[in-house]
């Protein structure tokens, strides 16, 4: 497992951190939760934002709900809103679950009426970590990132899923995304399998 920084400094702390706790979170989210992550990097992920230590969560990308059920499990989140253009149907039933308050919106993240409802459920307040993790094509991943990552809260971070993209499956193309964002971001990615599939990047806002 890696993490490469374009700054070479907030990592490493953040890697160190909460080894066994963050482990444990990403093993139960992949293997009873159903996330579709690595594990090693989602185990870095949330190392990370137990450093963080975020209050509100926006994710693109609901799915089975399993990534949310990993973030609900740091203390610190008290709300969680979760957008999917077609959930599993076990995302709701998770989502209810979860020891912090979630609000599942069900739409296409790229449309701008869907970024209405998304401010309306935040409810004022600017999401410490704003997760892509929808669409992988070039022209949806970019909309996610124009519409979403300007309601971050200043220190937060977004967070980009499959940076290092797919080798045989040339539609994943947020790595070209994420290319054009390290060159004027402050960057972290997330590596535990170099030239894909995954990756994790880190955006500090």
């Amino acid at each position: 497992m890696d993490s490469q920084s374009s700054d070479g400094q907030r990592p490493a702390q953040v890697i160190r951190d909460n080894t066994d706790q963050g482990t444990w979170l990403a093993d139960l989210a992949i293997t009873k939760h159903g996330a579709l992550h690595n594990p090693g990097e989602l185990t870095m992920l949330m190392r990370t934002l137990y450093y963080v230590q975020p209050a509100t969560i926006l994710e693109i990308g609901t799915y089975a709900g399993g990534s949310a059920w990993a973030f609900s499990r740091i203390r610190s989140v008290s709300h969680i809103v979760t957008v999917d253009i077609g959930p599993q149907a076990e995302a709701a039933e998770r989502l209810a679950s979860l020891p912090c308050r979630a609000t599942q919106i069900t739409g296409d993240s790229t449309d701008g009426n869907t970024l209405h409802r998304v401010k309306q459920a935040l409810d004022g307040y600017a999401p410490d970590l704003v997760f892509i993790d929808g669409a992988h094509d070039y022209k949806s991943a970019r909309r996610d990132w124009d519409l979403y990552s300007p309601l971050v809260a200043p220190g937060g971070l977004v967070a980009l899923h499959d940076t290092q993209g797919y080798p045989n499956n040339p539609t994943v193309e947020v790595a070209v995304l994420w290319n054009e964002i390290r060159q004027n971001w402050r960057t972290t990615e997330l590596v535990d399998k170099p030239g894909g599939p995954g990756g994790t990047g880190i955006v500090w806002i």
